[in-house]
């Protein structure tokens, strides 16, 4: 003999305690988003990132025409591992911060910095975020070229070129207004539906005839109709 559970929730149940919630679907959401969207514009500074390409490579020139082994190519993606760690060394970092006054540690500032290189290519991208975007312009171009010096002093050959210089950016990377508030509202419906439900079960009467003989399982004798009291009936 199989035993049912105390309570069946089927769709067309779930359908009707989402519908008598609707006002708390539609209010969570909407203020959360609301919150969100407030706080990204008007307390989250903009930050911006400005990016200096850089090239490991040994070129050879042979007739008016320049070349790269293979040897030198493998080379350069091994190479390009290890400038990546020394773009973001102390050293590095404690002259960017001398030549431009910044008054901060170089660890704060390695904090600013993120090396990337790039995959099965002799590219280096590194990048520099702030919350001015010229200031990030100028201290991505000039870490590129200490680090630069550094790798030539170090390694004892030139074999690192910038691609391209860093510019202005025009867009802050952070932060995403339109992300956060879009996750803040499906975070905010994930909430609400948890809620209604909660409420929904904890709740200790019946609504109707119907809804207390699915429950119970036994059929309703009788039931006490509300009666409102007149405005002008007289007083006892």
């Amino acid at each position: 003999m199989s035993v049912k559970p105390d309570i069946e929730v089927d769709l067309k149940d779930i359908l009707i305690i989402l519908k008598k919630g609707l006002p708390i679907l539609i209010f969570i959401p909407l203020l959360c988003m609301i919150i969100t969207g407030y706080v990204n514009l008007n307390y989250l500074p903009p930050v911006y990132q400005a990016s200096t390409t850089l090239m490991v490579s040994n070129i050879y020139t042979f007739d008016d025409k320049q070349y790269m082994r293979y040897e030198d190519l493998l080379v350069a993606n091994q190479l390009a591992k290890t400038y990546s760690q020394i773009a973001k060394s102390r050293s590095v970092c404690e002259q960017v911060i001398a030549k431009n006054g910044l008054e901060m540690s170089p660890e704060s500032f390695s904090t600013k910095i993120s090396v990337q290189a790039l995959n099965n290519t002799q590219l280096i991208s590194l990048n520099i975020t702030d919350s001015d975007p010229v200031l990030a312009a100028r201290l991505a171009n000039e870490t590129a070229m200490v680090f630069m010096e550094k790798v030539t002093r170090i390694m004892q050959f030139n074999n690192v070129k910038i691609i391209d210089f860093a510019t202005i950016p025009s867009k802050p990377i952070e932060p995403n207004a339109r992300q956060n508030v879009l996750s803040a509202g499906i975070l905010g419906l994930l909430l609400a539906v948890v809620l209604v439900f909660v409420r929904q079960f904890l709740k200790q009467t019946f609504e109707n005839t119907e809804e207390a003989e699915q429950l119970l399982e036994i059929p309703v004798l009788a039931s006490i109709p509300v009666i409102k009291n007149s405005k002008n009936s007289p007083e006892e």
